[in-house]
């Protein structure tokens, strides 16, 4: 099931804090059975990161759908960890949800997965703490 944000996020900074309360609800909803483990976090960093998608009208510094189409077609022939570091650049200037579409537009499920890691250490987005 996808996750969606009604509203265009106004800046990458607003998409990170909504992905760790994505994240923190989650955590808070499943952490009595699962015990809010660290390798869980990453897992469910991971799965909002998979199933998250981009509002129907993206926020003034986010990429256009057609910006997304051309960076997709530029990193294709990279290699792949310059693939991911150029994605981590494209998600620090233009937002993670810009990044993800990318990423998703190279068609490459180990590069996605990959980025999806690199995300999760680079953003520190499984260091909440379950309350």
């Amino acid at each position: 099931m996808p996750i969606t944000h009604e509203q265009p996020f106004v800046s990458p900074e607003e998409e990170i804090r909504w992905l760790r309360n994505q994240l923190e609800a989650k955590t808070h909803k499943e952490a009595p059975s699962i015990g809010g483990s660290k390798e869980y976090k990453r897992g469910a960093v991971k799965e909002i990161l998979r199933e998250v998608s981009v509002p129907q009208q993206a926020g003034p510094y986010a990429l256009s759908g057609d910006d997304v189409k051309k960076k997709a077609q530029d990193l294709q022939d990279e290699p792949h960890h310059v693939q991911i570091e150029k994605l981590l650049y494209i998600a620090a200037e233009k937002g993670i949800l810009s990044a993800l579409d990318v990423a998703r537009g190279l068609r490459n499920p180990h590069l996605l997965d990959d980025f999806h890691d690199r995300l999760v250490v680079e953003l520190r987005l499984d260091e909440i703490s379950p309350s």
